[in-house]
């Protein structure tokens, strides 16, 4: 038999397999096979959503770092004065949704958008000129330029998607949920990085997103652990010793604590429901704008907070759920009433955990340990490099992208839930920091992505290099 066996052989750059048909019956084995996507994404439809914003719907997914250079866009008019010579957007937002199941194959219809904010408004009653070019797919694919026509007409522009309300919502007993929609996606938002210097104050910094980040007035002096924004006029952070700090669009004020352990991390739902947690096990509930303490039944320290997203509305019909994990492997699911803990397999530290719902999370900590919840049940995630370092922060985009980073400069990446993570160039050899600007804008690690590269960021010197404690939010 072994003088049967051909020489192994791969597909490399074969594009067709054409397999003969012959009256002799063969049967034909093929493994691993690849299909490679050779159709570039194409603008679909361009809609106006304001007078400062355009939104683009392409055909396919896109590679998001493409669609974020603002020279990819050019908007002009032959009767708008103000755009005869044609402008770039100044800022440009990405959101991936889910809009239905296919009627024959029951596969999800994705709708893949991009949004252009403009300096300059758009007149009512003109006509427009939108140029995109250099958009690529995750295959490399790149669409050649469109020219796209539109008008703008402020009395009869209706937008579909900034207000919802879920239809379970009107039962009688049902508590009702409208929610704005994300319909700009990522579009704007606040940078923010808390920390502390070299004498150990604590330290806020801020940015646009664009802008270096600048040094912000604190009313503390401890150290800042965590930080977390509803929207650019609505922040918090926490720190030692019960340290609670708010952001009311103007300036950071202290404002009162139940507690004086340490806070590490902080989190909000979509409801704005909010979670402080911290050591000896502490725990902290927003009420009425007012933070509560809520036992936990532990004293381990707590290090990452979690709390359910709209999806979870949609998958389990409860938007009140929240996630805890600590030291000892400890993991701590909020059920609406009270915690309960949860079997995580593991002894190690976990410092935080991300998804895009309750049923698809991930959490990381010590000894380079990564575990996911699947639908109820926490496992080991053994699709991650061989690598024992401490993993610190996690963040996951709405399409389930998934960044890791840890100690000596540790940066994972995983293009999907069910995808393996593979090492990223960080560009340092300390703890990359991950910031989310609004709603998973997942660009900045203590340096920021440039595709495949991380480049030094603009943080200031103060701020770089501190313990891995130290957070960012946006």
């Amino acid at each position: 038999m072994a003088d049967l066996v051909t020489p192994s052989w791969d597909l490399g750059n074969v594009e067709r397999i054409f397999l003969s048909k012959q009256s002799v019956d063969r049967v034909h084995f093929l493994d691993n096979l690849v299909l490679r996507d050779q159709t570039a994404p194409q603008v679909e439809q361009v809609s106006v959503q304001s007078e400062n914003v355009l939104k683009v719907t392409f055909d396919d997914r896109y590679d998001p770092a493409t669609v974020r250079d603002l020279i990819d866009y050019r908007l002009t008019s032959q009767t708008d004065a103000s755009f005869a010579n044609g402008a770039n957007p100044t800022d440009v937002g990405v959101n991936f949704r889910f809009q239905r199941l296919s009627d024959t194959s029951l596969a999800p219809i994705v709708r893949f958008d991009v949004f252009l904010q403009f300096d300059t408004p758009l007149t009512s009653g003109h006509e427009y000129s939108l140029h995109v070019e250099g958009i690529s797919d995750h295959a490399d694919n790149t669409m050649a330029p469109q020219d796209v026509s539109l008008s703008y007409d402020d009395a009869s522009m209706h937008n579909a998607d900034v207000l919802h309300v879920n239809q379970v919502g009107y039962l009688t007993n049902q508590t009702k949920y409208g929610y704005v929609g994300g319909y700009t996606g990522d579009l704007g938002g606040q940078l923010w990085a808390v920390g502390q210097d070299g004498s150990g104050n604590g330290v806020i910094f801020a940015s646009d997103g664009i802008a270096s980040f600048s040094p912000v007035a604190t009313p503390t002096t401890g150290p800042l652990r965590a930080i977390a924004a509803l929207s650019e006029s609505h922040a918090w952070a926490v720190g030692d010793g019960g340290t609670i700090l708010h952001f009311d669009g103007s300036a950071w004020q202290s404002v009162s604590s139940p507690t004086t352990s340490n806070l590490t991390a902080i989190a909000f739902g979509p409801t704005g429901a909010g979670w402080i947690v911290g050591e000896d096990g502490v725990s902290l509930r927003l009420q009425n704008e007012q933070w509560v303490e809520v036992d936990t039944g532990i004293t381990n320290t707590l290090r990452g907070v979690w709390l359910s997203t709209r999806l979870d509305f949609e998958i389990v019909g409860n938007i009140d759920s929240a996630w805890a994990v600590g030291d000892n492997g400890t993991v701590l699911r909020w059920n609406g009433t009270s915690w309960q803990a949860e079997a995580s397999g593991t002894t190690s530290d976990l410092y935080a955990l991300a998804g895009n719902h309750s049923q698809n999370l991930r959490a990381v900590g010590a000894n380079g340990t990564v575990i996911r919840r699947f639908f109820g049940s926490w496992t080991s995630d053994i699709q991650t490099p061989a690598n024992n370092v401490t993993l610190r922060s996690i963040i996951t985009s709405a399409s389930n992208e998934t960044w890791v980073s840890g100690d000596n400069g540790t940066l994972w990446f995983a293009n999907g839930f069910s995808a393996n993570f593979t090492p990223l160039d960080s560009g340092t050899t300390d703890v990359p920091f991950i910031l989310r600007k609004l709603a998973h804008r997942s660009q900045r690690i203590s340096s920021r992505s440039t595709g495949a590269a991380w480049l030094e960021s603009s943080f200031p010197q103060s701020l770089l290099g501190l313990p891995s404690h130290n957070a960012a939010h946006g």
